[in-house]
């Protein structure tokens, strides 16, 4: 059985993949390119649970090694536009896009999954 930190994880990884999606699905129609539209989702999945953290003091979850929240987020919008932009269906593409944030980022955890992490040599 899940720890209840985890179950808590991947219930924010659904709010997440939502907001992310739901941000990206509000351009369209709106003149907006490919980079304004996955900043728009990205800005909508992490302002508030980045907000929340601030709040209560803590440091953000997107700021968090190991949590992969941004680069998930910044792989599901991207992958709805394309999806949609091929032709599939609004549904169908938001399902594929929403599973994809919410298995990288819970994948992220559960096998430690990182970026690489930049270091400059002087």
């Amino acid at each position: 059985m899940p720890a209840v930190s985890e179950i808590i994880y991947w219930t924010g990884m659904v709010a997440v993949a939502v907001n992310a999606l739901t941000g990206v699905l509000e351009t369209e129609g709106k003149r907006m390119d490919l980079v304004g539209a996955i900043l728009v989702g990205l800005v909508a999945a992490l302002g508030g649970g980045t907000l929340r953290d601030i709040l209560a003091n803590e440091v953000p979850l997107v700021m968090r090694p190991g949590t992969l929240y941004a680069t998930a987020s910044w792989a599901g919008a991207l992958l709805l536009i394309l999806l949609l932009e091929l032709g599939a269906g609004e549904g169908a593409a938001t399902a594929a896009a929403g599973v994809t944030v919410f298995v990288m980022g819970v994948a992220a955890i559960r096998f430690r999954l990182t970026l690489p992490i930049f270091s400059s040599k002087k």
